[in-house]
């Protein structure tokens, strides 16, 4: 019968192997750190190309929109400055037409504020007056 002993390690040894597993552990975190410190500053980069991106096509459409509408602006300047002088034209070329036309516009206005205003009589105005 073979009596083998189960041999406890010392305190010197516990000590050691307490040691290389600290080490081993503060390794691995350490590698691991690196990973995830390289992937992050990988994915700001990544961020901040595009967000560099979406500022320079907001600026770029900001700046077609801006053009758009000083084009819009000037095409309706100048529609608008070809329409006064084409109806002052007209006006002084046809003065009594435009006289008449006017005054039949506002007499038809004047109606319609005078029939909008009346009001019905209130019950004092209706039995005691």
């Amino acid at each position: 019968m073979s009596t083998d002993t189960l041999t406890m390690p010392t305190g010197n040894q516990i000590t050691a192997i307490t040691k290389e597993a600290a080490q081993r552990a503060t390794n691995a975190a350490k590698d691991l750190y690196q990973t995830i410190s390289s992937d992050a500053k990988d994915s700001l980069a990544h961020g901040k190309e595009y967000a560099q991106h979406a500022i320079e096509a907001t600026r770029d459409a900001a700046q077609n929109a801006t053009d758009a509408v000083k084009d819009t602006c000037k095409t309706v300047t100048a529609k608008t400055e070809v329409a006064i002088a084409q109806s002052n034209d007209y006006v002084h070329q046809h003065p009594l037409p435009v006289i008449v036309g006017a005054l039949a516009l506002g007499m038809a206005l004047g109606c319609m504020i005078g029939m909008s205003q009346r009001h019905e009589p209130t019950f004092r105005q209706r039995y005691l007056w």
